[in-house]
């Protein structure tokens, strides 16, 4: 006789804390979580027991012969931000804050959902978590041509590292899983640092070194991924892909930091240059108009006499 019995449990936590995914928001609010790092968690456990049984009679008695087998899996994801300078621009219980944690917790979702099937919630994952870090940004910082790009950059390079774990945890060896292969990408050794509150030559400096090492260290992850023993041949192709596609994301944003270099000085050069005009000829109408307002008045004295 065979019996088979399954467990399954989702538990979700804000900061530790645990709630069920709609008290989320509220547990942040309740416990005014608000004001430093926010991280939530989902969790999945699975488990199953299956039991054989088998009776036989020997000298009149009957006897009883089981084979047990367990299997459990415990997957988790998480994702961490700090909400201060969203305060700057919106209140807790503002709509905005509201829906930054709910995009927040569905990126949460898709990256629990593509560690276990890569295939199918890869492309989900990188719409929420894009969706999620855009909004996010929009009311975090200053907006300027050359931080904007800073900030897409960003975001491009968060979703490639989520993404390249959840395919390490979905396509990887089983036996492997916990030996994945380095993806950390060391910038300590740049000559420039990022200073939001720079000019466009600091901004465009550091942007164009970054890019470079940003690219540079991707060839070199590939080609640790490509030898790794946690993947069969069918899965290193799909990693090449992945890290191709990449590149041409690097290598995309050079070309719009490059044109940013060209372009904006003439932008600016062409905005002075029709703010002067317009102070000129505002200064030629205003002389202009004091000489009319002499001449009307020279006229009507005249009537008047």
């Amino acid at each position: 006789m065979r019996q088979k019995f399954e467990e399954k449990e989702t538990k979700y936590f804000v900061n530790n804390i645990a709630c069920e995914r709609d008290a989320i928001y509220q547990t942040i609010l309740d416990r005014k979580l608000y004001g430093g790092e926010i991280t939530i968690s989902k969790e999945y456990y699975f488990a199953s027991h299956e039991q054989n049984r088998a009776e036989s009679t020997k000298w009149s008695y009957i006897e009883y012969k089981s084979n047990n087998s367990r299997h459990s899996e415990n997957q988790r994801a998480e994702l961490s931000m700090t909400t201060t300078p969203l305060l700057d621009k919106m209140e807790p219980t503002s709509k905005e804050y509201k829906a930054v944690i709910h995009k927040m917790i569905h990126a949460v979702d898709m990256l629990l959902a593509a560690r276990s099937n890569h295939m199918q919630y890869s492309q989900q994952l990188r719409l929420a978590l894009r969706d999620f870090l855009s909004f996010f940004n929009n009311y975090s910082g200053k907006s300027d041509a050359y931080t904007d790009l800073s900030n897409k950059i960003s975001i491009e390079y968060a979703i490639f590292l989520f993404d390249m774990v959840a395919f390490g945890m979905s396509e990887g060896n089983k036996t492997n899983q916990g030996n994945l292969p380095l993806l950390e990408f060391d910038f300590s050794g740049m000559k420039t640092k990022w200073d939001e509150n720079g000019d466009s030559d600091a901004k465009a400096q550091f942007l164009n070194e970054y890019l470079s090492i940003l690219l540079q260290q991707t060839d070199i992850f590939l080609s640790l991924w490509q030898k790794s023993h946690a993947f069969d041949d069918i899965a290193k192709h799909k990693i090449k892909n992945l890290f191709e596609e990449f590149k041409e994301v690097i290598r995309g944003f050079q070309n719009q930091e490059k044109w940013l270099n060209i372009s904006l000085p003439k932008l600016l050069q062409n905005m002075n240059g029709f703010f002067n005009q317009s102070q000129t000829k505002a200064r030629i109408e205003e002389q202009e108009s004091h000489s009319f307002s002499r001449n009307c008045s020279i006229s009507s004295s005249c009537s008047i006499l």
